[in-house]
C-alpha cells in the first residue's frame, strides 16, 4: 500500500488495525518489564481497583514502580490489583520508516506500556491533537473506538462540556461505536482526536508512539482544541512535545510553498 493510499484511510476511519506486525516478545516478568524502565524507578501509576470520587480520576493515581506491577501479576486472584503504567518514555526505540509519518524527536514520541489485568482507561482523546500507534508484544487490550454518528460533531464545542457528561458510557444514540481485540504481534493505527477507551484484558505491555500526519492535520487543531478547554477531562497524559513538532510541519510547508 502506497503512503498516499495509507494516509486517505486514515483519514476516512478513526483506527487501522494491522495484523502479525511486531516481531519483538517480552514477558510480563521482571526481565520483561526491565527492558521499558528500571523496575524499581518511581513513576505515577494508576490503581483502577480504587473507586473514582466526584468524577476525579486522580484520585487513582501514586507513585509506584514496575515491580509493583510484576508483584500483583503473580498474587492470588483475590488480591490482583488493577495498575497501568502510562508514562514510560522510549528515547532508544529505533527511527523506522513509516506511510503515515517520519519519526523525529524520538524521545518525545515513543513510549512504552505495562498494565496488569483489568487495567482500563474510559472514553477520551489523546492529548494535544497527537495521533497514535500502539504495538502488543504481550497479552491483549480490548480497544473500543468510538465515531459521532454526525461527524460535524468532532468539532463543537458543546461535545465535551455537556452538564453531567458521563466518559464512562457514552450514548450509542449518538455514537457508532465498534471493539477490536489487540493480540499480540498487533499495531493499532489511530488518526488524531479518535475517541476511544481502553481495557486490558491480561497483563499486558505495549510499545507505541505519537505522530503528526498530513492527512489528518484537521483533526490535530480539533483535538488541540478540546484539549485546551477540557484537557483535564477528556486526555490522560499530556504531551508537551508537540508543539516543536507542530511548528516543524508549518515551516516546512511555507518553505516548500514560496
Amino acid at each position: 500500500m502506497s503512503a498516499r493510499e495509507f494516509q486517505d484511510i486514515l483519514w476516512r476511519h478513526s483506527a487501522i488495525v494491522i495484523t502479525n506486525y511486531t516481531g519483538e516478545h517480552l514477558e510480563f516478568n521482571l526481565k520483561g518489564l526491565g527492558k521499558l524502565a528500571d523496575v524499581d524507578h518511581q513513576m505515577d501509576i494508576q490503581e483502577q481497583t480504587l473507586p473514582v470520587l466526584e468524577g476525579n480520576f486522580q484520585c487513582r493515581v501514586f507513585t509506584g514502580t514496575l515491580r509493583d506491577l510484576y508483584k500483583t501479576s503473580i498474587e492470588l486472584p483475590n488480591k490482583k490489583k488493577s495498575l497501568n503504567a502510562l508514562f514510560l518514555p522510549n528515547a532508544h526505540a529505533l527511527v523506522e520508516e513509516s506511510p503515515y509519518a517520519t519519526d523525529m524527536s524520538t524521545a518525545d514520541i515513543w513510549f512504552s506500556l505495562a498494565a496488569t489485568k483489568g487495567a482500563h482507561h474510559y472514553y477520551h482523546i489523546d492529548s494535544q491533537g497527537d495521533g497514535m500507534f500502539i504495538d502488543v508484544v504481550k497479552g491483549e487490550k480490548l480497544w473500543v473506538i468510538a465515531e459521532p454518528k454526525v461527524r460535524k460533531k468532532e468539532t463543537s464545542t458543546r461535545q465535551w462540556t455537556k452538564e453531567n457528561m458521563d466518559l464512562t458510557c457514552l450514548n450509542p444514540s449518538e455514537w457508532n461505536i465498534e471493539a477490536v481485540l489487540l493480540t499480540e504481534g498487533t499495531r493499532l493505527v489511530m488518526r488524531p482526536c479518535a475517541v476511544h477507551a481502553a481495557f486490558t484484558t491480561a497483563d499486558a505491555i505495549c510499545r507505541g508512539g505519537h505522530f503528526l500526519a498530513t492527512s489528518t492535520m484537521s483533526q490535530t487543531l480539533y483535538g488541540a482544541i478540546h484539549s485546551f478547554f477540557k484537557g483535564n477531562v477528556i486526555t490522560n497524559i499530556d504531551q508537551p512535545g508537540i508543539q516543536s513538532r507542530v511548528n516543524a510541519i508549518v515551516c516546512y510547508f511555507y518553505k516548500s510553498m514560496r
